[in-house]
């Protein structure tokens, strides 16, 4: 992961410095390896930084996907999810919250807008997936800090 945010700007420095920011998060949380979100929690001290600036213009909807796929990635050792699993978090939580969800088709769309702004980073599934699938994922900002600042905002 450390790489690939790296490749951005083509510098190895880049990479070995957040590696090693990376490692002193996994360090101070006790934690026996370096999972994703100490490399996103690493990340934050870096630039191009998350502006929270950038919630403030989401719609209802792109908030309670951003929780979800916050809370998703919190949870996991993965660096991605895929959408069909935010979809379902993103059901969930609009039930929880008493909203609508919306249907496929926007969830779909407003997870490419999300990405279009750089807020989150979505690609096609490669080789290890049946079909083609968006994968998801954060790579500004930790998960832990984007839930902070979600719950602020409400």
């Amino acid at each position: 992961m450390a790489a690939e945010l790296a490749s951005i700007y083509g510098d190895a420095r880049y990479a070995i410095d957040l590696l090693h920011r990376a490692g002193n998060k996994a360090e101070m949380a006790d934690s026996g390896k370096v999972m994703p979100e100490h490399v996103r929690l690493a990340k934050e001290g870096l630039p191009p930084e998350f502006r929270k600036e950038e919630l403030v213009y989401l719609d209802k909807h792109e908030r309670v996907m951003l929780m979800a796929i916050s809370s998703m990635l919190k949870k996991s050792d993965s660096e991605f999810t895929t959408i069909g699993e935010v979809e379902k978090s993103y059901n969930a939580l609009c039930e929880s919250m008493g909203i609508t969800p919306n249907h496929h088709t926007q969830v779909w769309n407003d997870v490419n807008e999300l990405a279009r702004k750089g807020i989150i980073d979505a690609q096609l599934s490669g080789k290890g997936f049946r079909g083609r699938t968006t994968m998801i994922g954060l790579s500004r900002v930790s998960a832990e800090h984007l839930i902070e600042e979600l719950h602020k905002e409400a």
